[in-house]
């Protein structure tokens, strides 16, 4: 990738990420609820999730700097870079909002109440169905690790136990998350296809 468009990648991805808080913070449609199954309802919030949930932040990140080092064809950058901005347009056209106000946080002065808190400030529970956050940890590690089988498959286990364990932040819905990783595989194998 040359330095020139590994500059509008990454402003891309920064505007990607700002336009998906600001979608949480200012809905301009109505808000929509899903169905909170019977699983979830019976389960706590769990504050010490946070530390998972940053970890797929700055593995993010991580998986930025891997895509400009490897560089990816043109193509598969603007290609992933766009289905980031459908998933962007489809939260902003019809934002999904997770009852938070039913799961307050305990008082408890420690550092995971403390992040959780934060966390909550700066991303509402609206429009994080799909997650782009969840999406990209799965198809970048895609487009990474792809030639790395014994890595992937592993990584995939981690993300996927990663993911489901979001539900105890009280931030995303089980179905919504289901449909997060529903759409990541869809589009990794638009990815196998285009690649062959």
């Amino acid at each position: 990738m040359k330095k020139s468009e590994a500059i509008i990648f990454l402003l891309s991805a920064s505007i990607i990420a700002l336009g998906s808080i600001l979608i949480s913070h200012s809905p301009l449609f109505n808000l929509s609820i899903l169905p909170i199954l019977n699983i979830e309802q019976d389960l706590s919030l769990f504050p010490s999730i946070v530390w998972i949930y940053l970890s797929l932040c700055f593995y993010t990140l991580y998986l930025l700097k891997e895509m400009i080092i490897s560089s990816p064809s043109s193509k598969v950058a603007k290609l992933l870079l766009s289905f980031n901005i459908a998933i962007l347009c489809f939260n902003f056209f019809f934002p999904i909002v997770y009852p938070r106000d039913f799961h307050p946080l305990p008082l408890i002065n420690d550092t995971s109440h403390h992040l959780l808190s934060l966390l909550r400030q700066i991303n509402q529970p609206i429009g994080t169905s799909p997650s782009i956050l969840i999406v990209n940890c799965f198809v970048m590690s895609y487009l990474i690790f792809r030639d790395k089988k014994k890595v992937l498959y592993p990584l995939y286990l981690f993300l996927l136990i990663a993911t489901y364990s979001l539900i105890f932040l009280k931030q995303n819905y089980v179905i919504g998350l289901s449909f997060s990783l529903f759409i990541s595989f869809i589009f990794i194998q638009l990815l196998k296809k285009y690649q062959k």
